[in-house]
């Protein structure tokens, strides 16, 4: 049986490029601030503690393989490339660091997410941002997008992840696609971190 390990995805506010996010960063309202800061610290300890559990759990990091939100489906000699474009993008996001040094042990990327639907998604969210009026009909196909992602996300796992590999799912909780792999696949493994669900309990995040 296949084993799949699925991590979610925490973001940090440096990382949120909106106009909510950048308010929160640069207010003069200590309370915010302290707010801020503090989900900041959880945010840092969930990744330490994600970091840790992988370091534990994982025997030989050269069998791992990696899918990652966000990061579409390419030739192979590209796929690291675009991953340092967006870790050079966002140097300070814990998810991509996490990435890097899995990298660094000898793990290896996946092509993952569908790339017209990723376009899409985002040309979505600039409406929203852009003119708020319009986004209960933005959200609607946003939900829609992140569906047919879902299932995308899901038969590129169950294609390309091999028996004798481990793999490492990096996606927003907002996702579904364990659900959509459970329907196609009951040859994968689903393991969600134990530390995932402490951290939730604990930091809130």
């Amino acid at each position: 049986m296949k084993t799949i390990y699925y991590v979610p995805t925490v973001h940090s506010l440096n990382e949120i490029n909106t106009e909510i996010a950048k308010t929160l960063r640069d207010t003069d309202d200590q309370e915010v601030s302290a707010i801020w800061e503090k989900y900041e610290k959880q945010v840092k300890k969930y990744w330490q503690s994600i970091k840790s559990w992988l370091y534990e759990n994982i025997k030989d990091f050269h069998n791992v393989v990696i899918y990652l939100d966000s990061l579409p489906v390419l030739d192979h000699k590209y796929i690291s490339l675009y991953f340092f474009e967006l870790l050079s993008g966002c140097p300070t996001c814990p998810n991509y660091q996490c990435v890097k040094w899995l990298l660094d042990q000898g793990a290896s990327l996946e092509g993952t997410d569908h790339f017209r639907l990723l376009r899409l998604f985002e040309a979505a969210h600039i409406e929203m941002i852009k003119d708020p009026d319009t986004c209960f009909f933005y959200e609607h196909w946003v939900n829609n997008i992140v569906h047919l992602r879902d299932r995308f996300i899901a038969q590129r796992i169950k294609t390309t992840l091999l028996n004798d590999s481990i793999g490492l799912l990096f996606l927003g909780c907002n996702h579904r696609t364990i659900d959509e792999l459970r329907k196609i696949s009951k040859n994968i493994r689903v393991i969600i971190p134990s530390v995932c669900y402490v951290s939730a309990d604990e930091e809130g995040a």
